[in-house]
């Protein structure tokens, strides 16, 4: 970085007939450390092979404050060879060209190190953490399938300055372990191995600023699964719980509990609603995604539904509610039929449902101030079960999603065709209403037509 910079400023004319173009040399005039920011954004591999443009260009790279390993950029790993500028080739071996790279890097801060990784010894995985965390790393990503009883060194759970960790599979979480992780506000965890119960709730007291937590978790073995997810937080603002179970017969028994009086945004994917036993103080909550899939057993069972409707209550207060099923809708069915909860504040809702659309029903029986309403999937049963039960309703408006496939100069026609081609479709639907018209945008230009056949309701 004590080299002096070259502006070269080199420049060349191209006469094209009556016009010439000049071409200048830009990037070699600025700053070294403007341009290892601009490094920073690209893979190691591209920011290491810029070593080859120039003597000034040979180390920049060694001052890059990212560190991003992809065993993507690796087709084979084959004959060892001295490091070059062929070191992202697949001449060496991945872990070798990692090793390397890290002992010849002099950065003095790293603001990220992403490892994404399938093989390694114990020593280098302890020297590569190490290396991140000793440089004061801010973001930390590790993706690693490690060999049996191998995991990340200690000190992982004991940096003072990352701010977000994201850790694939790689990881043992153990209720006697000491955490201390003062900076982090992000953290992911996907099939990450829990000690016992108690671990979640030991690893969650270490990180006192905590704001969000996404947990994928794999229940594929009994003898393997999370028991009790205990979620207890003071500052934690965004939960996403994803639970993937491979049962045919039927599911672990394990309890969800969520202590989060700060929470604001709430994602639950597959998870059995019957246990969610605990849901205290979510008064803070806005904002809820909730998705279930699968046959209907597996998400509520005989003395479990009472804990379906306490969960549903819980989200009362949110602004906006995004509800997914596909076979189960029935666990909201449940839910909703024993509520006596109001969505006061409720304003977006977006349902994406097999079947069931009477629950729609319901739901708009309790949220007065609904003002914008989402569906996917089976948009045509919907529409219909809503011209059919809404016998005052005077305005039907419906704006299509943009179709960012389509070629912005093919968009505008082709919208318009189907906007007609649906309102045709819809326009034959019966309508409890006999004032109702339909409206059908697409993009700034509309479509309308209303019908004034008087329709039966039935």
């Amino acid at each position: 970085m004590e080299e002096s910079r070259r502006s070269s400023g080199k420049c060349q004319k191209i006469s094209g007939g009556e016009q010439n173009m000049t071409s200048v040399d830009r990037l070699s005039s600025l700053p070294d450390e403007v341009i290892c920011h601009i490094l920073s954004f690209l893979p190691t591999k591209l920011s290491v092979a810029t070593s080859v443009l120039g003597r000034r260009w040979r180390f920049l790279w060694v001052h890059v404050p990212c560190l991003n390993f992809s065993r993507n950029d690796f087709p084979d790993e084959t004959e060892d060879s001295d490091i070059s500028e062929d070191d992202f080739t697949g001449q060496t071996k991945y872990s070798d060209i990692i090793h390397r790279v890290i002992l010849l890097h002099e950065a003095k801060r790293m603001d990220t190190f992403m490892l994404d990784f399938m093989d390694c010894n114990e020593y280098h995985l302890e020297t590569w953490i190490n290396f991140a965390i000793k440089r004061n790393v801010r973001n930390l990503y590790l993706d690693m399938d490690l060999p049996m009883g191998i995991f990340p060194p200690r000190l992982l759970f004991t940096c003072q300055t990352v701010v977000d960790m994201r850790i694939y599979r790689c990881v043992e979480i153990r209720s006697s372990l000491y955490i201390h992780l003062p900076s982090l506000k992000k953290l992911y965890l996907y099939d990450a191995d829990f000690e016992n119960d108690e671990a979640l709730p030991h690893l969650l007291s270490g990180c006192p600023l905590l704001e969000k937590l996404t947990m994928s978790v794999h229940l594929t073995e009994k003898e393997k699964y999370l028991g009790c997810i205990n979620v207890s937080s003071p500052t934690l603002k965004t939960l996403e719980i994803d639970l993937l179970h491979i049962f045919e017969d039927d599911i672990p028994d394990y309890r969800i509990l969520i202590n989060a009086q700060a929470l604001r945004h709430l994602r639950m994917v597959n998870c059995h609603l019957g246990c969610v036993t605990n849901l205290a103080n979510m008064t803070s909550l806005a904002e809820a995604s909730i998705r279930v899939e699968g046959p209907f057993y597996l998400f509520v069972d005989i003395g479990s539904n009472s804990n379906v409707v306490k969960f549903l209550d819980s989200l009362c207060n949110v602004k906006c509610l995004r509800m997914t099923s596909y076979g189960a809708e029935e666990v909201f069915e449940i839910g909703f039929a024993g509520s006596i909860a109001k969505f006061g504040n409720l304003t977006k809702l977006e349902l994406e449902l097999s079947d069931e659309w009477h629950l729609l029903a319901d739901l708009l029986e309790v949220a007065d101030n609904l003002q914008l309403l989402i569906f996917g999937e089976g948009e045509f049963d919907m529409v219909r079960y809503l011209l059919k039960n809404s016998r005052l309703l005077e305005k039907m408006e419906i704006l299509p999603l943009d179709d960012k496939s389509v070629p912005n100069n093919l968009s505008e026609g082709n919208n318009l065709k189907m906007a007609f081609d649906a309102l045709e479709r819809i326009s034959l639907f019966e309508r409890g209403s006999t004032v109702c018209q339909l409206a059908f945008y697409s993009g700034e230009r509309a479509a309308m037509a209303s019908n004034s056949r008087n329709w039966s309701s039935s």
